[in-house]
Protein backbone atom coordinates (compact mmCIF):
# COMPACT_ATOMS: atom_id res chain seq x y z
CA UNK A 1 0.00 0.00 0.00
CA UNK A 2 1.36 3.66 -0.77
CA UNK A 3 2.15 5.62 2.32
CA UNK A 4 1.35 9.15 2.99
CA UNK A 5 3.78 11.45 4.36
CA UNK A 6 3.02 13.85 6.94
CA UNK A 7 5.51 16.45 6.15
CA UNK A 8 4.36 16.57 2.68
CA UNK A 9 1.09 16.81 3.57
CA UNK A 10 -0.21 14.05 0.25
CA UNK A 11 -3.88 13.44 0.18
CA UNK A 12 -3.49 9.21 -1.32
CA UNK A 13 -7.70 9.47 -2.34
CA UNK A 14 -9.48 12.89 -1.52
CA UNK A 15 -13.38 14.22 -2.01
CA UNK A 16 -14.37 17.90 -2.45
CA UNK A 17 -16.16 17.55 1.12
CA UNK A 18 -16.26 20.41 4.41
CA UNK A 19 -14.52 18.10 7.45
CA UNK A 20 -15.49 20.33 10.47
CA UNK A 21 -14.14 18.90 13.81
CA UNK A 22 -17.17 18.82 15.25
CA UNK A 23 -19.00 16.84 12.87
CA UNK A 24 -18.15 14.17 10.68
CA UNK A 25 -18.56 15.15 6.20
CA UNK A 26 -21.87 14.46 4.99
CA UNK A 27 -19.79 12.27 2.05
CA UNK A 28 -19.04 9.61 4.94
CA UNK A 29 -22.32 9.90 7.18
CA UNK A 30 -24.01 9.39 3.45
CA UNK A 31 -22.43 6.32 2.60
CA UNK A 32 -23.16 4.83 6.18
CA UNK A 33 -27.25 5.67 5.31
CA UNK A 34 -26.57 3.95 2.02
CA UNK A 35 -25.41 0.68 3.88
CA UNK A 36 -22.02 0.87 2.53
CA UNK A 37 -20.10 0.87 6.00
CA UNK A 38 -20.81 1.67 9.56
CA UNK A 39 -18.85 4.32 11.56
CA UNK A 40 -17.80 3.09 14.65
CA UNK A 41 -15.60 5.68 16.09
CA UNK A 42 -13.36 8.86 15.70
CA UNK A 43 -10.72 10.37 17.54
CA UNK A 44 -8.35 13.93 16.48
CA UNK A 45 -5.19 12.63 15.48
CA UNK A 46 -2.91 14.26 18.15
CA UNK A 47 0.17 14.25 16.32
CA UNK A 48 -1.39 16.30 13.48
CA UNK A 49 -3.60 19.36 13.81
CA UNK A 50 -6.77 19.53 12.46
CA UNK A 51 -6.89 15.74 11.32
CA UNK A 52 -9.33 13.58 12.85
CA UNK A 53 -8.88 9.27 12.11
CA UNK A 54 -12.58 7.72 11.52
CA UNK A 55 -12.65 3.68 11.85
CA UNK A 56 -15.13 2.40 9.45
CA UNK A 57 -16.44 -1.22 9.43
CA UNK A 58 -17.58 -2.49 5.50
CA UNK A 59 -20.68 -3.68 6.05
CA UNK A 60 -20.08 -6.68 3.74
CA UNK A 61 -17.03 -8.09 4.48
CA UNK A 62 -16.61 -7.29 8.53
CA UNK A 63 -13.60 -5.63 7.68
CA UNK A 64 -12.04 -2.24 9.56
CA UNK A 65 -10.91 0.70 7.41
CA UNK A 66 -9.13 4.17 8.69
CA UNK A 67 -10.70 7.35 7.03
CA UNK A 68 -8.25 10.61 7.41
CA UNK A 69 -10.51 13.95 7.89
CA UNK A 70 -8.65 17.48 7.36
CA UNK A 71 -10.90 20.24 8.30
CA UNK A 72 -8.39 22.66 6.75
CA UNK A 73 -8.27 21.21 3.28
CA UNK A 74 -11.68 20.45 3.72
CA UNK A 75 -10.40 16.69 2.55
CA UNK A 76 -10.98 12.96 3.36
CA UNK A 77 -8.22 10.57 2.57
CA UNK A 78 -7.31 7.18 3.14
CA UNK A 79 -4.18 5.02 3.18
CA UNK A 80 -1.13 4.72 5.68
CA UNK A 81 -0.41 7.93 7.09
CA UNK A 82 3.61 8.21 8.44
CA UNK A 83 5.23 10.30 10.19
CA UNK A 84 8.42 11.99 9.05
CA UNK A 85 10.02 9.79 11.74
CA UNK A 86 8.67 6.59 10.21
CA UNK A 87 5.71 6.35 13.25
CA UNK A 88 2.86 4.64 11.21
CA UNK A 89 -0.30 6.61 12.34
CA UNK A 90 -2.55 3.86 10.53
CA UNK A 91 -1.79 1.17 12.68
CA UNK A 92 -1.54 3.24 15.78
CA UNK A 93 -5.16 4.80 15.16
CA UNK A 94 -6.70 1.43 13.87
CA UNK A 95 -5.73 -0.59 17.20
CA UNK A 96 -6.63 2.25 18.79
CA UNK A 97 -10.15 2.85 17.40
CA UNK A 98 -10.95 -0.77 16.27
CA UNK A 99 -13.50 -2.86 18.87
CA UNK A 100 -11.85 -5.43 20.96
CA UNK A 101 -12.00 -9.09 20.06
CA UNK A 102 -14.07 -9.30 22.85
CA UNK A 103 -16.88 -6.93 21.22
CA UNK A 104 -16.95 -8.32 18.20
CA UNK A 105 -16.67 -12.28 19.13
CA UNK A 106 -19.62 -11.90 21.74
CA UNK A 107 -21.71 -10.41 18.43
CA UNK A 108 -21.65 -14.21 17.46
CA UNK A 109 -24.10 -15.11 20.36
CA UNK A 110 -26.17 -12.48 19.40
CA UNK A 111 -26.84 -12.86 15.46
CA UNK A 112 -24.55 -15.75 14.77
CA UNK A 113 -25.18 -19.82 15.27
CA UNK A 114 -22.86 -21.42 17.92
CA UNK A 115 -23.49 -25.18 18.38
CA UNK A 116 -22.37 -27.68 20.82
CA UNK A 117 -23.14 -30.33 22.92
CA UNK A 118 -23.38 -27.88 25.59
CA UNK A 119 -24.53 -24.96 25.77
CA UNK A 120 -22.68 -21.85 25.55
CA UNK A 121 -22.59 -17.94 25.58
CA UNK A 122 -20.29 -15.12 25.60
CA UNK A 123 -19.79 -15.91 29.46
CA UNK A 124 -18.44 -18.95 28.60
CA UNK A 125 -14.51 -19.64 29.64
CA UNK A 126 -13.70 -22.88 29.39
CA UNK A 127 -14.29 -23.76 25.88
CA UNK A 128 -12.51 -24.22 22.79
CA UNK A 129 -14.44 -22.34 19.88
CA UNK A 130 -13.59 -23.35 16.32
CA UNK A 131 -14.81 -21.50 13.28
CA UNK A 132 -15.12 -24.28 10.52
CA UNK A 133 -16.13 -24.85 7.05
CA UNK A 134 -18.03 -28.26 6.04
CA UNK A 135 -15.82 -28.60 3.33
CA UNK A 136 -12.66 -28.15 4.96
CA UNK A 137 -9.82 -30.32 4.70
CA UNK A 138 -7.85 -28.47 7.61
CA UNK A 139 -10.85 -28.21 9.76
CA UNK A 140 -11.39 -31.99 9.50
CA UNK A 141 -7.61 -32.60 10.60
CA UNK A 142 -8.00 -30.26 13.38
CA UNK A 143 -11.29 -32.16 14.22
CA UNK A 144 -9.52 -35.65 13.97
CA UNK A 145 -6.81 -34.09 16.42
CA UNK A 146 -9.01 -33.04 18.86
CA UNK A 147 -10.87 -35.95 19.37
CA UNK A 148 -8.55 -37.17 21.98
CA UNK A 149 -8.98 -33.87 24.08
CA UNK A 150 -12.68 -33.97 23.95
CA UNK A 151 -12.99 -37.78 24.98
CA UNK A 152 -11.23 -35.96 27.84
CA UNK A 153 -13.79 -33.47 28.32
CA UNK A 154 -12.23 -30.30 26.50
CA UNK A 155 -15.55 -28.04 25.57
CA UNK A 156 -15.78 -27.62 22.03
CA UNK A 157 -18.21 -24.96 20.32
CA UNK A 158 -18.42 -25.21 16.94
CA UNK A 159 -18.97 -21.17 14.89
CA UNK A 160 -20.22 -23.00 11.20
CA UNK A 161 -19.54 -20.73 7.73
CA UNK A 162 -20.25 -21.58 4.50
CA UNK A 163 -18.28 -20.58 1.52
CA UNK A 164 -16.56 -23.70 -0.12
CA UNK A 165 -20.18 -25.30 -1.68
CA UNK A 166 -23.32 -24.08 -2.28
CA UNK A 167 -24.64 -26.86 -0.31
CA UNK A 168 -22.35 -26.15 3.34
CA UNK A 169 -25.39 -24.17 4.80
CA UNK A 170 -27.35 -27.37 4.02
CA UNK A 171 -24.87 -29.91 5.50
CA UNK A 172 -24.50 -27.56 8.76
CA UNK A 173 -28.50 -27.51 8.97
CA UNK A 174 -28.36 -31.18 9.60
CA UNK A 175 -25.31 -30.98 12.05
CA UNK A 176 -26.75 -28.54 13.93
CA UNK A 177 -30.11 -30.83 14.40
CA UNK A 178 -28.05 -33.66 15.66
CA UNK A 179 -28.29 -34.19 19.35
CA UNK A 180 -24.65 -35.21 19.17
CA UNK A 181 -23.21 -32.32 17.66
CA UNK A 182 -19.52 -33.39 18.32
CA UNK A 183 -20.17 -36.84 16.45
CA UNK A 184 -22.34 -35.45 13.90
CA UNK A 185 -19.44 -33.19 12.43
CA UNK A 186 -16.97 -36.37 12.78
CA UNK A 187 -19.54 -37.81 10.69
CA UNK A 188 -20.20 -35.14 8.43
CA UNK A 189 -16.04 -34.89 7.86
CA UNK A 190 -16.19 -38.59 6.56
CA UNK A 191 -19.21 -38.31 4.20
CA UNK A 192 -21.62 -40.46 6.02
CA UNK A 193 -23.81 -37.92 7.39
CA UNK A 194 -27.30 -38.10 6.29
CA UNK A 195 -27.41 -34.52 5.16
CA UNK A 196 -30.89 -34.17 3.51
CA UNK A 197 -32.30 -30.98 5.56
CA UNK A 198 -32.37 -27.52 4.05
CA UNK A 199 -30.98 -24.27 5.60
CA UNK A 200 -33.96 -22.01 5.72
CA UNK A 201 -33.82 -18.27 5.45
CA UNK A 202 -33.09 -17.63 9.10
CA UNK A 203 -30.61 -20.14 9.55
CA UNK A 204 -28.46 -19.12 7.10
CA UNK A 205 -28.73 -15.57 7.97
CA UNK A 206 -26.89 -16.68 11.15
CA UNK A 207 -24.29 -18.89 9.11
CA UNK A 208 -23.81 -15.82 7.33
CA UNK A 209 -23.04 -13.48 10.11
CA UNK A 210 -21.16 -16.22 11.89
CA UNK A 211 -18.59 -15.26 8.62
CA UNK A 212 -18.68 -11.38 9.32
CA UNK A 213 -17.89 -11.81 12.30
CA UNK A 214 -15.00 -14.08 11.71
CA UNK A 215 -13.52 -11.69 8.94
CA UNK A 216 -14.18 -9.08 11.61
CA UNK A 217 -11.49 -10.85 13.86
CA UNK A 218 -9.20 -11.05 11.56
CA UNK A 219 -9.49 -14.66 10.28
CA UNK A 220 -9.17 -14.72 6.87
CA UNK A 221 -10.46 -18.62 6.85
CA UNK A 222 -10.84 -21.63 8.43
CA UNK A 223 -9.96 -23.40 10.41
CA UNK A 224 -10.14 -20.30 13.02
CA UNK A 225 -9.66 -21.18 16.84
CA UNK A 226 -10.83 -18.45 19.89
CA UNK A 227 -10.48 -18.91 23.25
CA UNK A 228 -10.20 -16.68 26.41
CA UNK A 229 -7.04 -16.73 28.00
CA UNK A 230 -5.98 -16.52 32.05
CA UNK A 231 -6.70 -13.05 31.83
CA UNK A 232 -10.20 -14.00 30.01
CA UNK A 233 -8.95 -11.96 26.95
CA UNK A 234 -10.55 -13.02 23.57
CA UNK A 235 -7.37 -14.97 21.74
CA UNK A 236 -7.56 -16.11 17.70
CA UNK A 237 -5.02 -18.53 17.71
CA UNK A 238 -3.25 -19.01 14.51
CA UNK A 239 -0.81 -22.28 13.76
CA UNK A 240 -0.96 -24.15 17.38
CA UNK A 241 1.84 -26.44 17.73
CA UNK A 242 1.04 -29.31 19.60
CA UNK A 243 2.49 -28.29 22.86
CA UNK A 244 0.63 -25.00 22.72
CA UNK A 245 -2.81 -26.80 21.90
CA UNK A 246 -1.88 -28.59 24.91
CA UNK A 247 -1.25 -25.26 27.46
CA UNK A 248 -4.35 -24.22 25.92
CA UNK A 249 -5.76 -27.23 26.88
CA UNK A 250 -4.57 -27.50 30.38
CA UNK A 251 -6.08 -23.79 30.69
CA UNK A 252 -9.17 -24.60 29.43
CA UNK A 253 -9.78 -27.79 31.42
CA UNK A 254 -8.84 -26.30 34.96
CA UNK A 255 -12.36 -23.83 34.41
CA UNK A 256 -14.11 -26.87 34.33
CA UNK A 257 -16.86 -26.70 36.82
CA UNK A 258 -17.63 -29.51 38.97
Amino acid sequence: MKRILIASAIALTSFSQPALSSELPTLLTDMETKGYFKIIDTAPVSEVKGVTAVMVQDNSQGEFHVYWVDDEQQMIFTGDMVTAGGKNLTSNYRNKLVPSQAETFNKVFEQGLVIGNTPSDKNTDNALFLFYEPFCGYCHRLHKSLKPLIDNGLNVQYIPVAFLRPNSADVIASVAAEKDITKAIYMSDARILDTNLKADPELRARIEYNGFVMRSMGIGGTPGIVYRDSNDKVVVARGLSDNQMNEVYQELMSRNKG
